[in-house]
């Protein structure tokens, strides 16, 4: 039964082993099978945009309460200055290391998760952004010009008003 499938191979082998472009659509949408070898990779796209969204929830609220508090109302003094070193310190300590705190630090101490979960995930990729976030909102919020600062302050604004408003 096979000696036809013979004479196929050999007559057409050089045309079979020329690259096509093709595209599978399902390959998007198709749910991964275990061995990786056939499925699509729909829930790796899943977990990425859940990682990511919940990271987002965790690092965005909490690097602009920081930063906030780091500019508006924190003096200038050694305790300001130890938080941000500790800020610099944390923007440079490798992903790996990150990964493995969170391993160590959300699932076997605090006991989140009884293994690997989006929540331990999300939380350590939001620690591992938190630098940054910090840094990008006392920029954006140093860039204000102290004279509309001062303007909203001099019209009765409150100094938490003023933050929020301007």
């Amino acid at each position: 039964a096979l000696a036809g499938l013979f004479d196929y191979v050999e007559n057409n082998a050089e045309a079979m082993l020329l690259p096509r472009w093709t595209f599978y659509w399902r390959f998007l949408t198709d749910k991964s099978d275990a061995t990786h070898y056939f499925g699509g990779i729909w829930a790796e796209i899943l977990g990425t945009i859940y990682l990511t969204l919940g990271s987002m929830l965790f690092a965005v609220p909490m690097g602009v309460i920081s930063a906030v508090y780091l500019v508006e109302y924190a003096k200038e003094g050694m305790l300001v200055r130890i938080l941000r070193t500790f800020i610099n310190t944390l923007a440079g300590v490798p992903s790996i290391v990150f990964g493995l705190f969170g391993a160590a630090f959300f699932i076997h101490a605090l006991r989140l998760s009884p293994g690997k979960s989006v929540l331990v995930g999300s939380l350590t990729l939001g620690l591992l952004i938190l630098p940054m976030v910090i840094r990008a909102s006392e920029e954006a919020i140093r860039s204000v010009p102290q004279t509309f600062k001062e303007a909203a302050l001099s019209v009765g604004a409150g100094r938490w008003r003023t933050v929020v408003t301007v």
